[in-house]
């Protein structure tokens, strides 16, 4: 492989990945005889074994820097293992597009490489490692959020089909009120009769529309699946409290950020939480607020 006259050389040797959930190939480009360049090219499993014997295998050749896709979550494990033995570049998939034509993981390892060599990569911010548990728990937290608006949207399901139509007054009928209604009537009690107790604030202004809301009878059956329903959400709020307190014991160090974050009006402590497990602490990840905005 001749070396072009007029490209530009940031690394003498430089390595791409290409990795997949049970193995990654890598192509490596070290310095040859002459003007020429050595292609090195070796695959490796992606457990705890593979994954040492390509940092070894990388350290070994005098590798400087190491490019790879940000594929789901396979390139996590492999970056974690040579974060801090080289220079890493991780590069979001849209970027590092191959030319049309038969796609091979030899050959996307190879295009990777080179573009390593030639300073082509833009770079995917990656925080240090305290932050990247951090956003592990932002993240199952995001997915418990959602779990719990697909079992709220479930249980407005099987109010209406028994003609309950509960949420057209109730904006939040998994708040204080909404739950007292919920589990008074998936316990089958005379919810017409506790209604008053179970309405706070504003709501007992609309105490008649409401009580019509709830006229209509709830059957045995979609009773029993409102139980179950009620169990599942009491499960996943208990869930979403341990990912909390686990996100801001990650955090404790960094309490002065997390306050200083909760000084932007609307940024509560775990919005303000959710905010430093993205992003870290270091700035220096963009040049400017501009490109840390268009990143954001």
């Amino acid at each position: 492989m001749e070396q072009h006259e007029l490209e530009k050389v940031f690394r003498e040797r430089a390595c791409g990945l290409d990795v997949h959930f049970s193995f990654v190939s890598a192509c490596l480009i070290v310095p040859g005889s002459g003007r020429r360049l050595k292609i090195l090219e070796e695959s490796f499993e992606t457990n705890a074994r593979g994954l040492k014997r390509l940092r070894d295998w990388l350290t070994e050749h005098g590798c400087e820097a190491v490019g790879m896709e940000a594929t789901g979550v396979y390139w996590m494990p492999v970056y974690a293992v040579l974060e801090g033995a080289f220079e890493l570049e991780v590069a979001n998939p849209l970027q590092i597009k191959t030319l049309r034509g038969q796609k091979t993981d030899r050959k996307d390892a190879r295009w990777i490489a080179e573009q390593v060599r030639h300073g082509r990569i833009k770079r995917s911010f990656v925080p240090p490692p305290e932050f990247r548990d951090a956003r592990k728990l932002a993240r199952c937290r995001r997915q418990l959020i959602q779990a719990r608006t697909t079992i709220s949207n479930e249980i407005q399901r099987t109010l209406a089909e028994s003609g309950i139509t509960l949420a057209a007054w109730v904006s939040d009928i998994l708040g204080t009120s909404g739950m007292a209604i919920l589990e008074a009537l998936a316990e089958g009690r005379s919810i017409q009769n506790e209604l008053p107790n179970c309405l706070k604030t504003r709501l007992k202004q609309k105490m008649v529309p409401i009580a019509a809301a709830l006229e209509a009878p709830l059957g045995e059956v979609s009773r029993h699946i409102l139980a179950m329903q009620l169990e599942r959400l009491g499960s996943l709020e208990a869930h979403l409290g341990r990912i909390e307190k686990e996100l801001f014991k990650v955090l404790e160090p960094h309490a002065d950020k997390l306050a200083l974050l909760q000084t932007i009006p609307g940024v509560a402590r775990t919005s303000a939480a959710i905010i430093l497990a993205e992003i870290g602490v270091e700035m220096g990840a963009w040049p400017t607020e501009k490109h840390f905005s268009v990143w954001a």
